[in-house]
């Protein structure tokens, strides 16, 4: 069996690689490992808390394993530091696109053919806007619904995709259903990223989910072929 190792940022992911990739991907051994910051190995509170110096660190570690077939990543674009490869200046005009050409940067700067970094967009928690209903119905908030399924439709972008909904604080998917529970519950607390988001992304689905994402398709894609692969 082929080992995979994922640096992501934080437990909200492992437990989407453990509890949604892992099945779906059974030739693959799937490692998730949370990205550290430099101070003595701690864990940031988020992805954007980590330089890139720390990050290459990790990866460069990770690459030194023989058993290692390939080395990839599952990191939002939005908390990425400026100083990650490809991060800035860039005057691509699609989520996807942004997404690929700092990946691609990523990994010209590490060169090495077992590495594949995916930056997901904006992050996370767009994936769980492929059906917003679906949020609602864990969150066991039905008043959700229909402004859940207003902010997919208020732009066209993101009817194509919820991969292009905004990646600043206050826009990003998560601080949008955190605001709406805000408004209508009085505390955003009511959706908890750690324990829902996983739950929502697996009760969706992962047809359901690259149907809506074609950039985390493109990447799954890439790991299912490393599985296929003898």
């Amino acid at each position: 069996m082929k080992q995979v190792y994922l640096l992501v940022e934080g437990p909200t992911e492992v437990t989407f690689v453990d509890k949604v990739l892992t099945p779906h991907l059974s030739g693959l051994a799937l490692t998730p490992i949370r990205v550290t910051t430099r101070a003595g190995g701690a864990q940031p509170k988020k992805g954007g808390s980590v330089t890139y110096a720390s990050f290459k660190k990790q990866i460069q570690m990770l690459l030194r394993n023989p058993t290692a077939s390939m080395v990839t990543t599952m990191l939002d674009y939005q908390g990425l530091h400026k100083e990650f490869p490809g991060r800035e200046g860039r005057t691509e005009n699609s989520a996807r696109a942004k997404g690929e050409a700092v990946a691609s940067a990523m990994q010209a700067d590490i060169s090495d053919a077992r590495y594949t970094p995916f930056v997901i967009m904006h992050e996370f928690e767009a994936l769980l806007f492929s059906v917003p209903e679906v949020i609602a119905e864990v969150l066991r908030r039905p008043e959700l619904v229909q402004p859940l399924k207003a902010i997919r439709a208020s732009k066209s972008d993101y009817v194509a995709t919820p991969e292009e909904i905004n990646d600043s604080a206050a826009t990003s998917p998560s601080a949008r259903i955190e605001a709406l529970c805000l408004q209508k519950f009085g505390s955003k607390n009511v959706f908890q990223k750690t324990a829902h988001g996983p739950l929502i992304a697996e009760k969706i689905g992962l047809t359901t989910i690259r149907d809506h994402c074609p950039h985390f398709d493109n990447w799954l894609q890439k790991l299912e072929a490393l599985a296929a692969s003898s």
